[in-house]
């Protein structure tokens, strides 16, 4: 019985797509960093891009490309995207494009007990094009902010109603509003400029001044919020530190090395939220800081 390879006929719009495939496939495996072998269960998000003379892509090669690898033991979430994309170049050579990505949670225990663990996503991306290979490893890690433009604001308010306590006030925190935030960081890599997880994690917290808990006692609590309103910040204030951070910390990651930080605030007296985001290169970081600004 013959059946038409209906994916291989010409369309009727000539049009190239950049990206079609699958996304949210969930799998376990196997990662094995610092001497240390990790169970992890991960979802793939896995793209072609297409000619316009091709109809359609063989989305189950996609599938088959990730049940190739998941068995196997990796070395970090950009290793396996890397490895699923060779994967699928075998199986698709007509692809213009491919791009994978591999998200998967993250524990790290901080006091031993009940809730004693932080949660955090990782992700792992690998992009191969006319251009090559392109790797990039990321975190994303739950904080909190307070909002300084408030903050400034209710110390005129009360520096209005009691002038008297003007020198007490002006070296306080004030009353401010706080909110959830994300701050999400991606940072290329490569087999010869590698970048811990564990490491870009610390740079952010070394910024925002820690990730949520889920078990907070009282004087640990009154320690958080007080560290938050201490030093409140905008979206914008976040993402231009962490990114200044990354920069001064990772000094050997060549200059042409992209990086990208965001922050999303879920605002806690608006019906919105507040998202900034900064793409760059490490050059560029680095050049802004030899004209003289801090980095």
């Amino acid at each position: 019985m013959q059946i038409p390879d209906v994916q291989s006929q010409t369309p009727h719009f000539r049009i190239p797509i950049q990206q079609v495939g699958v996304r949210g496939v969930q799998a376990p495996v196997t990662l094995v960093r610092g001497g240390k072998r990790i169970p992890a269960f991960v979802s793939f998000d896995a793209f072609v891009g297409i000619p316009g003379e091709r109809r359609g892509a063989d989305l189950s090669r996609l599938l088959e490309a990730i049940g190739a690898v998941v068995s196997s033991e990796h070395s970090g979430l950009e290793s396996l995207s890397g490895r699923v994309c060779m994967e699928i170049m075998e199986r698709m050579p007509y692809a213009t494009g491919i791009d994978v990505t591999v998200a998967s949670n993250y524990f790290r225990e901080r006091d031993r007990g009940a809730g004693s663990y932080v949660k955090y996503e990782l992700l792992g991306e690998t992009r191969l094009s006319g251009d090559g290979e392109f790797s990039r490893l990321g975190v994303t890690v739950l904080t909190m902010n307070a909002c300084p433009c408030a903050m400034e604001t209710t110390r005129a308010l009360v520096l209005d109603a009691r002038p008297e306590l003007s020198d007490a006030l002006r070296e306080m925190p004030s009353v401010t509003h706080n909110q959830r935030n994300r701050v999400r960081v991606i940072t290329q890599v490569s087999e010869e400029h590698q970048v811990e997880a564990d490491d870009l994690i610390d740079t952010v917290e070394g910024v925002v001044g820690g990730a949520l808990l889920s078990v907070l006692k009282r004087m640990d609590e009154g320690k958080f919020v007080y560290r938050a309103h201490s030093r409140p910040m905008f979206v914008e204030d976040i993402v231009r530190e962490v990114a200044a951070s990354l920069a001064e910390r990772f000094r050997d990651m060549p200059d042409s090395y992209t990086l990208e930080v965001s922050s999303e605030s879920d605002e806690s007296i608006h019906p919105h939220n507040a998202y900034a985001r900064i793409s760059t290169t490490y050059g560029e970081i680095r050049n802004i800081g030899r004209e003289g600004l801090r980095v």
